[in-house]
């Protein structure tokens, strides 16, 4: 990445994130963040994505894997899961600075529809890649910030075509026949991100695994094991994890006790739900958010 393109995304950056935290810019998917101080590896949960740094360095644990990104490195996920994350680089000077763009899936079939279908193997790939971020993709990312000083017509309409020219030359990269994986029909990948999706979508109900594998067209045995190499869990301890993540959020974000929040993420047991909130994040809900909030 050339030094003049690094400036503009900083400063692009910068003139958004006054303060450390997480920043929504108007634009659909996309978000950036800023961080002015390390941290211990926290526990988080990563949706299909990919995470461009612009400045400092992180690492993410996914599923026993250890992955050291830094700037002008991206982190592309296939499918939302547990992981655990640390900004490992970063000070008041020199803060942590990245862009992260959710996928789309709409858009992403259009732009792998639209272009040649080169060969793709059978074989489950890894869940989640680091890879170095081109100056054309750089560029994109940087465009897309500017555009959050157009109107808002103009804006969905542009940051649309600069979101699909982000996916395509990830595609055309080599981390293209990983994509395909998870949003090919009928390959494996694609079949447990239907399932992702379908647990992220009805996390609060009881959930049947066996009605849950029939719907995906993967026998129970199969299921389980390339939903546990794809994500590091199983499906219940996934969908349990998405409650605990969604309470805590509800936690942060509004004044009310824990035990409606445990019955909003779909808890029969308020005890039970204390009791899997404190074994996934160190601590009981009412200490948590107090830490969190400090």
């Amino acid at each position: 990445m050339t030094s003049n393109l690094y400036t503009d995304l900083k400063q692009q950056i910068l003139n958004i994130a006054l303060c450390d935290g997480v920043y929504d810019i108007g634009i659909s998917d996309l978000k950036i963040c800023k961080r002015s101080k390390t941290s211990n590896l926290k526990k988080c949960f990563y949706d299909a994505m990919i995470l461009f740094m612009v400045q400092g360095e992180k690492q993410t644990v996914v599923n026993h894997n250890k992955f050291q990104y830094h700037e002008g490195q991206c982190i592309v996920t296939g499918v939302a899961m547990p992981s655990l994350s640390a900004v490992t680089r970063a000070d008041s000077n020199h803060p942590m600075l990245c862009i992260g763009l959710d996928f789309n899936d709409s858009l992403m079939l259009e732009v792998l529809n639209s272009i040649e279908n080169h060969y793709l193997d059978n074989s489950l790939p890894s869940d989640i890649f680091v890879i170095d971020a081109s100056e054309t993709l750089a560029d994109a990312f940087l465009r897309l910030l500017k555009l959050r000083n157009e109107d808002p017509f103009s804006r969905n309409f542009l940051s649309q075509n600069i979101i699909k020219e982000i996916y395509f030359r990830i595609i055309i990269s080599p981390l293209g026949n990983f994509l395909r994986h998870f949003y090919k029909e009928g390959t494996p990948s694609n079949q447990i991100a239907k399932a992702i999706k379908f647990l992220k979508d009805h996390f609060k109900e009881e959930i049947n695994i066996n009605d849950l594998s029939d719907k995906i067209h993967m026998s129970p045995s199969a299921f389980f094991r390339n939903f546990s190499k794809v994500t590091g869990t199983t499906p219940l301890q996934y969908q349990k994890q998405l409650r605990l993540y969604e309470a805590q959020r509800i936690l942060l974000q509004q004044d009310i006790n824990t035990q409606k929040a445990a019955f909003l993420v779909g808890y029969k047991s308020a005890n039970q739900f204390c009791r899997d909130y404190k074994k996934l994040f160190g601590n009981p809900p009412k200490t948590n958010i107090k830490l969190l909030s400090a």
